[in-house]
């Protein structure tokens, strides 16, 4: 449970250093963290139910939203890198004029970022309705800290011992669990994507840590 409250907190953190700079890819770095915080969720549902053997597919589930995750993060670090000027190239093994090369590419990714940052564009103006608009301290210092870990706490006892009030949950063979386990995993997924969803409509930042 800490694990996915800390990688909720790690989503926020960068959905405002895009509002903080003005770059929206920031932003779309968050949307990549998405399947890889389902993948916790699956793991956390495998084992509320004990590890019933017939839960089988959600630890499939869990290692496919792994592996989408780490494209989706690798795909939106480059998008974020290429904002920023740089640009993909293989290195020249064995290419005398190999470190001539990659200083010229180099050179032209610098101009690129001069060109970038001097022209009046629409990621100028972002960068100018981001200062303008600030970032949401709340939550920000000892005390939002204290609450995640609170949370985690909280959350943990009550998903270890409550389990037990819930009959259901030690028959790992029946219906009714191989049907509530992927609901628990859509619903955690669908409401993640729907508050990112939700912030992206906004013009302000969002308050507190996650």
């Amino acid at each position: 449970v800490s694990s996915l409250l800390e990688w909720l907190v790690a989503m926020g953190l960068v959905w405002r250093l895009g509002t903080a700079s003005g770059n929206p890819k920031w932003r779309g770095l968050t949307w990549g963290m998405i399947p890889s915080h389902s993948s916790g969720v699956c793991a956390c549902v495998y084992h509320f139910f004990y590890n019933a053997e017939s839960l089988q597919f959600i630890v499939l589930a869990q290692a496919a939203l792994t592996l989408l995750g780490n494209c989706t993060l690798a795909f939106a670090a480059w998008r974020l890198a290429a904002s920023n000027g740089y640009a993909f190239s293989l290195p020249s093994l064995g290419d005398p004029g190999g470190g001539e090369a990659a200083e010229e590419q180099e050179g032209a990714a610098a101009a690129a970022v001069a060109r970038a940052a001097a022209a009046d564009t629409p990621a100028a103006a972002a960068a100018s309705a981001a200062a303008s608009a600030g970032v949401d301290g709340s939550g920000g210092d000892l005390s939002g800290l204290l609450l995640v870990l609170a949370v985690s706490v909280a959350s943990s006892y009550v998903i270890k011992y409550g389990e037990t009030l819930l009959p259901v949950v030690a028959e790992g063979d029946s219906l009714a669990v191989q049907v509530l386990a992927p609901l628990m995993v859509v619903a955690a997924t669908g409401f993640n994507c729907w508050k990112w969803w939700q912030r992206s409509q906004e013009d302000r930042d969002f308050g507190g840590l996650i």
